[in-house]
């Protein structure tokens, strides 16, 4: 729920019997970061060559900025509340997510499995009747090497 920092104009006067000025100042205000949270949560599995989006939310804050970083290497950190990701070795890595506002700042840090994908090696079906009903459950036993 990042909702709009609100802005107000503070006019301030000061007066002698010589002279007079007026300045106007803008006050913003900002409500902190609570309840910072990924979605899809973590630990999280994937397959390498197989993107995966991630959103940033908060339960509570104002005017949030997003920063992603994998494997703590923040020369390559991206900045925006989504973040799409693609392995191309598999390995565990880290993610982490900063969030921050003029008034605070929330990180957490979350554990990606990226895994080749294993395709299934000659899938037989068994104990399949020869007939099969439609519209009618059945059981199907399947194995694979």
């Amino acid at each position: 729920m990042d909702k709009p920092r609100e802005e107000e104009i503070l006019d301030i006067l000061v007066s002698n019997e010589v002279s007079a000025q007026k300045l106007s100042v803008k006050i913003q205000s900002h409500d902190a970061i609570d309840g910072l949270r990924v979605v899809p949560p973590g630990p999280c599995r994937m397959l390498v060559d197989v993107s995966q989006v991630f959103t940033a939310e908060i339960s509570q804050g104002s005017s949030v900025s997003y920063t992603w970083v994998i494997d703590n290497m923040d020369m390559f950190a991206y900045n925006g509340q989504s973040y799409s990701v693609t392995f191309k070795r598999p390995a565990t890595y880290k993610l982490k997510l900063t969030a921050k506002n003029p008034v605070s700042f929330k990180s957490l840090e979350l554990m990606l499995i990226a895994e080749p994908m294993n395709p299934l090696a000659h899938p037989e079906l068994l104990g399949l009747p020869g007939i099969v009903e439609v519209n009618v459950p059945q059981t199907v036993i399947f194995r694979w090497k």
